[in-house]
């Protein structure tokens, strides 16, 4: 799944499957499917059916079991880029409609809701899929949707730009895309002042690696102090 970001050519990946797929072949049918479990009425299984061409590893991928008949179902990327199933059910006389199933949930063993690119709106450190604060020049301020990333001036190569440091954080594509290694963390820096569409970088000091982003978005909050992110703004 990718993000669309007006500062980059290229859609930021924040989720990929690894359920089927080897790296090679590719993808030749992509079925969505609802059936009783053991041919019973009891329990219905929503799913993916996937068949891949020249790989050996096309399967059925079993997202959730509703209790109850559950033909009347479709799934989309919402607004927010979560993906949910919405199941219909007909017997009821209000609330027909239930999310019977989220790709980013924080009560089940889903993806964290901090990998949603907007989950924090345009910017915002993101903790237990919870916004927990906003990164400023001051430090850490407590969130809110008024949170942004600084205004930058006209593009002259870095001269007329700072940063400031946001540690134990990593950006929502980082599962995806680490960036490069290894450089100092001057030449990332260098990188980011160089490309008019920058808005920060994030640098994993044990490794060297260096990640220049186009869009802020969702802060994922770790444990690891090293690894840091540093945003742009004006001097």
């Amino acid at each position: 799944m990718y993000y669309t970001s007006v500062n980059s050519q290229k859609p930021l990946p924040y989720f990929k499957s690894d359920d089927f797929g080897n790296g090679k072949g590719s993808l030749a049918n992509f079925d969505f499917y609802c059936e009783p479990e053991y041919g019973e009425n009891y329990a219905f299984e929503l799913g993916f059916r996937i068949n891949m061409t020249n790989s050996p590893s096309s399967g059925t991928s079993i997202f959730t079991r509703p209790k109850y008949n559950s033909t009347y179902t479709m799934f989309r990327v919402d607004m927010d880029g979560n993906l949910r199933m919405y199941t219909y059910e007909p017997n009821v006389d209000w609330g027909a409609w239930e999310v019977t199933y989220r790709l980013h949930d924080k009560d089940s063993n889903g993806k964290s809701e901090c990998k949603l690119p907007r989950r924090c709106g345009s910017l915002g450190v993101c903790e237990d899929s919870q916004c927990v604060a906003c990164p400023s020049p001051r430090g850490l301020i407590g969130w809110s949707k008024g949170c942004a990333p600084p205004k930058l001036p006209v593009c002259r190569g870095g001269s007329n730009v700072d940063y400031y440091k946001v540690e134990g954080v990593e950006h929502f594509t980082s599962d995806y895309n680490e960036g490069v290694e290894p450089i100092k963390i001057s030449e990332c820096k260098n990188r980011c002042n160089k490309d008019c569409k920058c808005v920060g970088f994030f640098y994993k000091q044990e490794s060297s690696k260096c990640l220049v982003v186009p869009e802020l978005g969702a802060l994922v909050k770790v444990d690891n102090s090293s690894h840091v992110g540093y945003i742009k703004i004006s001097k």
